[in-house]
């Protein structure tokens, strides 16, 4: 065909063409768009299915104790169980399950305290609300449903049994607690140390029981303690050479805990070592409780290669150093105790000496540090204590000052 009927024509070969393209276009995004919603609606529409609890391996663990009426069994899974169990990654989450069961053969209800375990436990409920988007409504429901009956009753009728979750913090290592369960105004606490596959901790390498011959262990009263404890201890921790380390007859630290702050980089650090006495048949354990912090400054790297000598440039860094203030860390860790009614008795011992802020003194490892030259020494009850129930054992050889009025 010729002429202006042709030129028509092409043109509209071209339009249809493009046409063609834009259609075909228009279907390819189309159903991208159509794949890309199912895909979205895939993961919003997943059903949830948790496990049967009774049947988890990681009861295999668990540990029991029994006081008076009460017999609390305990067991902690490790991330590949509790994401089998629950079909969620909580350790990524940072929450950590803790399976219990106490049997009540008392006469009285029981009641526990799930505070005493984790004072920032999750509820339940909570953590099915914060995992609620990867799941579609009935999913969701599901899943509330689950973490609501495997969550443990706070209520135990006498004579009944109950078993269930309680969502506490992730700590890496051993899985300690406490656990406070009242009945009739009476009140039973358990602390549960409850391994963990992988992790082996540093007080299970060691046999306490062959650290020391029956003969040599000194028997003591609470005033001869004060007595060994300022003429017998050493002002350090020291190896058999006599050169400064974290040593105690000759060992490194029996056990190591930790600590840690969540809004900042500092981290409480006691090392323990049982000593060679007991007191009323109880062993005695010696220890160093102390701040640690992430130090960056130029005086670390100073520090660090012996050069600091400048008592000016110490007291600066003391004055500004969380770490260097050593007597902060005795009473944190006193208060501890007090506050969460394990503490008995307290008294208040000579030590290294006092130093000041002023005038620091230098730790082995370089650190500079002031204090008032004092040893905290605690009497601990693992039964609940009253916090005006504590008594004061020994009283510092000095007055104290403003800054320890407090206990």
């Amino acid at each position: 065909m010729t002429g202006p009927n042709r030129e028509l024509t092409l043109r509209e070969t071209i339009a249809n063409r493009d046409n063609l393209k834009y259609q075909r276009s228009t279907t390819l995004l189309t159903c991208g768009i159509v794949v890309l919603s199912l895909v979205i609606a895939g993961c919003a529409s997943r059903p949830y299915q948790g496990a049967d609890i009774q049947a988890a391996a990681f009861l295999q663990r668990a540990m029991t104790q029994q006081s008076d009426t009460l017999r609390v069994t305990a067991a902690a899974p490790d991330a590949a169980e509790t994401l089998a169990l629950t079909g969620l990654d909580l350790y990524e989450q940072g929450i950590q399950p803790i399976w219990l069961e106490i049997k009540n053969t008392g006469p009285d209800t029981a009641r526990i305290a799930t505070w005493s375990i984790d004072r920032n436990y999750f509820s339940p409920i909570e953590v099915a609300y914060m995992n609620r988007k990867q799941f579609s409504r009935q999913g969701y429901a599901a899943m509330e449903r689950w973490f609501y009956e495997n969550g443990l009753q706070r209520r135990i009728p006498p004579g009944e049994t109950r078993s269930g979750l309680v969502f506490s913090h992730l700590r890496p290592g051993t899985k300690a607690f406490n656990l406070d369960i009242y009945s009739n105004k009476q009140a039973s606490s358990f602390t549960f140390f409850l391994p963990m596959p992988g992790f082996t901790p540093d007080y299970a390498r060691v046999d306490f029981s062959r650290l020391y011959k029956e003969e040599d262990i000194r028997h003591l009263g609470v005033d001869e303690l004060k007595t060994v404890l300022e003429s017998a201890l050493p002002c350090c921790a020291t190896d058999v050479s006599g050169k400064l380390k974290h040593r105690f007859y000759e060992r490194e630290p029996d056990a190591v805990f930790f600590l840690d702050r969540e809004d900042g980089n500092e981290r409480l650090q006691v090392n323990l070592w049982m000593a060679p006495w007991q007191v009323a048949s109880e062993p005695v354990w010696v220890g160093q409780v102390f701040y640690r912090s992430q130090d960056d400054s130029i005086f670390a790297s100073l520090r660090n290669n012996g050069t600091v000598k400048d008592s000016k440039l110490l007291s600066r860094y003391v004055g500004e150093s969380v770490a260097a203030d050593i007597d902060s860390a005795q009473r944190f860790m006193m208060q501890n105790f007090w506050y969460n009614h394990s503490l008995r008795a307290v008294g208040m011992v000579s030590g290294v000496g006092p130093s000041s802020v002023e005038e620091p003194q230098s730790t082995y490892d370089g650190f500079a540090y002031f204090t008032k030259g004092e040893r905290t020494v605690l009497f601990l009850s693992e039964a609940p204590v009253a916090m005006d129930d504590g008594k004061i054992l020994y009283t510092p050889l000095k007055p104290k000052s403003r800054e320890a009025d407090d206990v």
